[in-house]
């Protein structure tokens, strides 16, 4: 097995024990109390959409860990591959390895930028949402140290727009 062969393994095996620790820690919220998180949430101004009934949410520490394995490695381009597209593949992402539902691919008007909400439950019985930026893979306002993440005046501003769920 050369290096590249064996790099796509240990990443495969990774992506497999984070799915297993987070469905360990699932825990289901209804369209009611998700939709309650999301107005009592910075992103209330903003419209869910969904047809889901339930939603799974994580911990916060188990979100950190999953958006490490994200890795954004894409270039970014404007038009072609930029903020929304983005958004796009980190929905899709979480939902096909980790099968959460509790993403939401935000189209933030206000700000002219797209990004992500997470669903997060850290005390088990209560929930909220979280902006994170797919492309630095982080929690809005939580760079990790020595990472600088910018982004456009307002780009999180949350006033209108829309956003839909996995």
């Amino acid at each position: 097995m050369d290096q590249i062969e064996q790099a796509q393994q240990q990443q495969t095996d990774a992506i497999e024990q984070a799915a297993k620790d987070a469905a360990d820690q699932f825990v289901v919220f209804t369209t009611e109390q998700v939709s309650e998180a999301w107005a009592n949430s910075e992103l209330s101004h903003i419209q869910l959409i969904s047809t889901n009934k339930n939603f799974r949410a994580l911990p916060t520490k188990t979100w950190d860990a999953l958006l490490a394995m994200h890795l954004t490695i894409h270039k970014y381009e404007t038009d072609f591959f930029d903020c929304d597209a983005y958004s796009i593949v980190f929905c899709g992402f979480m939902a096909w390895y980790f099968d959460v539902n509790g993403v939401a691919r935000v189209m933030d008007n206000s700000g002219a930028h797209s990004y992500n909400a997470v669903l997060v439950s850290d005390d088990g019985k209560t929930c909220t949402w979280r902006k994170v930026e797919p492309q630095s893979d982080t929690f809005v306002g939580d760079p990790p140290a020595g990472i600088t993440v910018t982004a456009p005046s307002g780009a999180y501003a949350a006033q209108s727009g829309f956003a839909v769920t996995t």
